[in-house]
């Protein structure tokens, strides 16, 4: 089968089956608020607010609202840089590495679930073909 009607299987694939494809993303993927605590969880450093504008594809004002929400939640503090003022260190509280911990082990828990049941070879399997696809997906541009 050549790559346009597998393409095509794909996508057709995706949209029958939207809800089951919805819910794991949800399961298995870090967003917003959980996604910034895990960050700072798994780099076990303090990060410019800045860089997760790159490390999560989100827009400025995105990371700005989910950063003031953390603070109000007292998850992470946010400190300016001392050689430039526009800058913001964010950092986990204690509580921020508990809340993010526990998001962490139950998201490891579920992938770990699911590549239970795949098996051993399928999940090698899987694991290259990911990291083929990470080597290049943002080559890949949706179009308009």
């Amino acid at each position: 089968m050549d790559n346009q009607k597998l393409a095509e299987q794909i996508c057709r694939q995706h949209l029958e089956n939207m809800r089951q494809i919805s819910h794991l993303g949800q399961t298995i993927l870090a967003q917003g608020e959980d996604a910034v605590v895990i960050s700072l969880y798994i780099l076990e450093r303090p990060v410019f607010a800045g860089d997760f504008i790159a490390k999560l594809g989100l827009t400025t004002g995105r990371i700005a609202n989910i950063l003031k929400k953390l603070e109000e939640k007292k998850l992470i503090t946010r400190t300016s840089d001392r050689e430039d003022r526009r800058r913001v260190h964010v950092s986990l509280t204690e509580a921020g590495r508990r809340h993010a911990e526990d998001k962490y082990q139950a998201m490891i828990r579920v992938h770990r679930e699911l590549l239970d049941r795949l098996g051993a070879e399928d999940t090698r399997e899987l694991m290259r073909i990911l990291n083929r696809l990470e080597g290049f997906a943002e080559d890949v541009k949706p179009s308009a």
